[in-house]
């Protein structure tokens, strides 16, 4: 995700074969996802700081585009059976997303404005992570990366 026809397709309606096809999509990112995150555990070699950044928030920018189709995908869906496959998997990828912010903070370079003349930074975490490199690479425009609200926390709050 992030390339191909797939990257404009946020309809207002959407068939059937336009919302398995986006399951699909979704999916097969999600398990290339899977396996290089895994392919990368393996090799054991140090990075820097910026490199673990960049590597972090380009994850993060692919987490959350799958996080946006399957979103779309739960939206439109009518069959109940899929619907809970897709919240299913929505839940999981929502975790991941949430815990690559926290990796993204955690790896975020030293703010120039908040170090003191010794060179150190005051204890604090600064929450503001830079994803423009990352969108640049990925090719996604800040606003494609806008998540909404899950719809089905509403159809639970509805219960």
């Amino acid at each position: 995700l992030g390339k191909g026809p797939l990257n404009e397709f946020i309809p207002s309606i959407m068939s059937s074969e336009s919302i398995d096809l986006l399951w699909d999509e979704s999916i097969n990112t999600l398990k290339n996802l899977i396996q290089e995150e895994e392919e990368t555990l393996n090799r054991s070699k140090p990075v820097s700081i910026k490199d673990a950044q960049s590597y972090f928030a380009k994850l993060y920018v692919r987490y959350s585009l799958v996080l946006k189709y399957l979103g779309n995908c739960y939206d439109y869906s009518i069959q109940p059976q899929k619907r809970i496959d897709i919240k299913s998997t929505m839940e999981y990828v929502i975790c991941r997303v949430i815990n690559l912010r926290h990796l993204l903070v955690k790896w975020a370079p030293l703010n120039p404005d908040v170090i003191s003349k010794d060179g150190s930074q005051k204890s604090f975490p600064w929450e503001y992570v830079d994803l423009s490199e990352a969108l640049k690479e990925l090719h996604v425009s800040p606003s494609q990366l806008e998540i909404d609200t899950p719809s089905f926390f509403a159809d639970t709050a509805d219960r």
